[in-house]
This record gives structure tokens, sequence and C-alpha cells, in this order.
């Protein structure tokens, strides 16, 4: 049964909403790319909307605006980024994505064609580790810890931290001097003791965020 459409034009005058307001929420991700279809009519061209969708979006945005930023609502309106999957053949649409990030992502937690939005934010992490110069090990370390986190609730509050002994504090016998680290996942303040320093740290919240948005503004990249 092929989906009823409703004429931006309508749209507007239906939910009483302005031509500006409509393009603020598209920009910032409450309406996706993907509903907005342009088609020939005899007036010339005009963009359409699918009404079962856009309808009630448009009034849940208007009904959450009066106490949350657009920022807000976006996150509480894109729960279908988190849940749906992801074709791996269209995830080098996203321009920090390549085929040598996914296969050394794939060594380490397994070969996959589909990718849930756990391993997005988990591809994210491997390549901002590899692009601040983290060593290969305390990368599988990371990799392999988030791996074997719950994936299903969806909370992605930790912050992400790899540390290592300070070289003042190591052994004066060179030959057991070691350069790897470990890596802790955690919420809230962590506090070490002073032979222990952060090398690199990354906070999931901030990293799911850019992500969201990214897929927003790919219109969802080839979801399954």
């Amino acid at each position: 049964m092929e989906e009823e459409l409703i004429s931006k034009k309508e749209l507007l005058n239906a939910t009483g909403i302005s031509y500006g307001q409509f393009y603020r929420w598209k920009r910032k991700g409450l309406i996706p790319d993907k509903w907005l279809m342009h088609k020939s009519t005899r007036t010339g061209q005009e963009s359409f909307l699918p009404a079962d969708r856009i309808l009630p979006r448009i009034e849940k945005i208007k009904e959450l605006k009066e106490d949350k930023t657009l920022k807000e609502i976006a996150d509480l309106l894109s729960p279908e980024l988190v849940e749906k999957k992801y074709q791996k053949s269209s995830l080098t649409e996203l321009d920090w994505v390549n085929s040598h990030l996914v296969e050394a992502y794939e060594e380490i937690v397994g070969t996959r064609e589909l990718y849930s939005f756990s391993d997005l934010a988990y591809l994210m992490v491997l390549f901002r580790l590899k692009k601040s110069g983290e060593s290969a090990r305390n990368i599988y370390l990371t990799l392999k810890t988030l791996d074997l986190q719950e994936k299903k609730a969806y909370k992605f509050d930790e912050k992400i931290m790899v540390a290592r002994r300070k070289p003042d504090f190591q052994k004066v016998d060179r030959s057991q001097v070691t350069e790897s680290g470990f890596c802790l996942i955690a919420t809230g303040e962590v506090r070490f003791d002073p032979s222990i320093e952060v090398v690199n740290e990354l906070k999931l919240p901030e990293l799911v965020r850019e992500l969201k948005l990214q897929l927003r503004e790919n219109g969802g990249l080839g979801e399954e």
C-alpha cells in the first residue's frame, strides 16, 4: 500500500508552523532528511512528506518545545537511530570511515554485515584512538572491553580512560619497563594514585551525540 503524502505547504497550514520553524527543526535533525521528497506537479516542483509520520512528529515537537531545547528534543526523537541495524557497505558514507578502519574493528570484535548503533559508536572510539596515536595493544584492550559490555541498555553514559604507570614510578631496571597501559570504563569521577597518568580519555555521551547528528545528516545511513 502506497504511503499517503502531504505537501510541505499543506503541512505548514495544517500544523500552524512557519517555513522558518520547519527548516530550523530539519537542520537540528528533528525532521529526518529522508522524509522530504521532491516531486513534479502541475505547478512545478513541490516537496512532500509521509503524512502518517510527519504530522505526529510535528505535534510531538510542539508539545516538547515548551520545556526542552531543540537538542534535547532531537535526542528524544531519535531512538530509531539506536534501534536499527546499518549495512556495513554503507559505513563509508561517514567521512571518517574507510575500509581499513572497518577491517581493524572486525579483527577485534568479529565480522558482521549489519552494524548496530553500539558498533558504530565503538567504531568511532577506534577511529579517535587511532587518530590520537594510541598503541595497538591499548586499542585492542579498549574495544574488547566495550564489546563485552551489555549493549541493550543503550545508556552510553560512561567515559573511557586509557591510563598507564608514570615513567618516574617505573622500575630503574629498564629491561623491566613496560609501555603497556590499561583501560577503564566508568561513570562519574575517577581518581588514580599518583603513580598513574591518564593518556587518553573519550566521553561516550559527547561521541554518541556527534554520531547521531552525522547519521541524521546522512539520512539514516542505509538503515535496515
